[in-house]
């Protein structure tokens, strides 16, 4: 998922992992569709010269973007180059599509009196048989892909379908939002992001170090990081070594280290402790490629 921008995705709850996840590129819109059962985090940067447009298309799905919660029936939009974690909390089916941003501005603003003012995060509740219309058309599109693939290579026919999800898209995002992001809630955003790259940076670095880093107390680090990750700072440090710790076990190119040496590593000094949380996220055993 790297094209769509996702720099890491974390699971934040132990159970087996399941998924089914439908991509589709257009010529003008990548679609996105997954149907999702565990609680995860994913840390999103919208490619350049990009909109990225996100709903539940579940009845009882909802999806947190930029610590704005999203409901059925409701969706967000990002703009180019903006940063921000998308989170499920529970069983979750979303659509996520990428467009070209001035195709966004133009089209919303010719539906909108007064032209179109990009928005740096919205979220919008449309009336409720213009959501549904764009709901049925990307799940439409999506069993032509699964079931009938040879219609959308055929170019009349993905130019039609593209045409009807853009109309129906720009529809829907020309409605007044109902909530946006005020300069506090940007500045929030802004200390997640950071504290996401602290740690992309130096894996081991202390919660005491980034919040000097950052310039921000750890009570309003805790605050930014439970709205936008929905877990406690050191929670959330914690699964991301834990996540290192794994992606070094499972790699082609096996650690000549031990399996404890490489958790003292990142921080787990005690090894049966290690092992039970691993245990408890992955449903496995800590065992390396090299039999370690």
């Amino acid at each position: 998922m790297r094209k769509d921008g996702v720099r890491n995705l974390l699971l934040t709850r132990g159970d087996r992992f399941q998924a089914r996840l439908t991509q589709i590129t257009l010529q003008h819109l990548r679609l996105t569709v997954a149907e999702e059962e565990l609680p995860r985090i994913a840390f999103v940067t919208v490619p350049a010269g990009k909109a990225l447009v996100a709903l539940p298309i579940g009845k009882r799905s909802s999806l947190v973007l930029g610590g704005i919660e999203i409901q059925a029936g409701e969706i967000a939009t990002l703009l180019s180059g903006q940063q921000a974690h998308m989170r499920i909390d529970r069983p979750c089916r979303w659509a996520v599509v990428l467009m070209p941003s001035q195709d966004l501005f133009e089209y919303v603003g010719a539906l909108r009196e007064g032209g179109f003012e990009p928005l740096p995060a919205a979220r919008q509740r449309p009336a409720p048989v213009i959501i549904r219309n764009l709901r049925h058309l990307l799940v439409a599109v999506v069993r032509f892909a699964r079931g009938r693939p040879q219609l959308l290579i055929n170019c009349d026919a993905a130019h039609g379908l593209e045409q009807q999800l853009l109309d129906a898209l720009c529809v829907c995002l020309s409605t007044e939002p109902i909530e946006t992001e005020t300069p506090a809630a940007f500045r929030n955003r802004s200390v997640v992001v950071r504290f996401e790259k602290s740690l992309e940076a130096d894996p081991l670095i202390r919660i005491d170090e980034i919040s000097a880093t950052l310039g921000v107390s750890d009570r309003m680090l805790r605050a930014c990081s439970m709205t936008h990750l929905g877990v406690v700072p050191s929670k959330y440090i914690r699964l991301r070594r834990m996540q290192l710790i794994r992606q070094l076990l499972r790699s082609e190119d096996p650690t000549t280290a031990s399996i404890p040496e490489v958790a003292q590593r990142y921080g787990f000094k005690d090894f049966g402790r290690f092992a039970r949380v691993y245990h408890s996220l992955y449903g496995e055993a800590p065992i390396g490629r090299g039999g370690h």
